[in-house]
């Protein structure tokens, strides 16, 4: 029972040093990124087809960008959530989303001009830096 106690408290003391280490990094991408406040411009059609290559497994859904990702567990999803909160709140650009457990859905839409923007695009692409590279690591490690 102490033996179990023990490595419980190690494995958490492990998670809050790697939190700490990734607070880090995504607190400085975010002060990065915020630099790159601009205005909304809604893309067109084509414009948005064209940019959507650079999206795997980004769609649209009723008239969104929608994905919807797979993490390991809970702590996983809502961490990786927490890293593109910090990002869209920089950007002044929040996504629309929902979590259940491991599993997390984003909509990314930009009301003021009615439709997807150049802003959507940009979360986007930060939303698949922090998702695919916690996928990564979450396979590399063998879980």
């Amino acid at each position: 029972m102490i033996l179990q106690a023990q490595t419980q408290m190690r494995g958490i003391a492990q998670l809050f040093s790697l939190r700490q280490a990734a607070s880090r990094t995504i607190i400085k991408s975010a002060q990065q990124t915020r630099g790159c406040r601009m205005h909304a411009r809604k893309l067109s059609d084509d414009e948005i087809s064209k940019l959507m290559t650079k999206l795997p497994g980004w769609k649209i859904q009723n008239g969104k960008l929608h994905r919807e990702y797979e993490c390991k567990d809970f702590v996983t999803a809502f961490g990786n959530m927490t890293r593109v909160a910090l990002i869209a709140e920089s950007m002044n650009h929040h996504p629309e989303w929902f979590n259940v457990w491991n599993k997390v859905v984003i909509d990314l839409v930009t009301h003021s001009v009615k439709g997807i923007s150049d802003l959507d695009l940009v979360l986007a692409e930060k939303v698949e830096e922090v998702f695919s590279g916690a996928l990564a690591k979450q396979h590399s490690s063998g879980s």
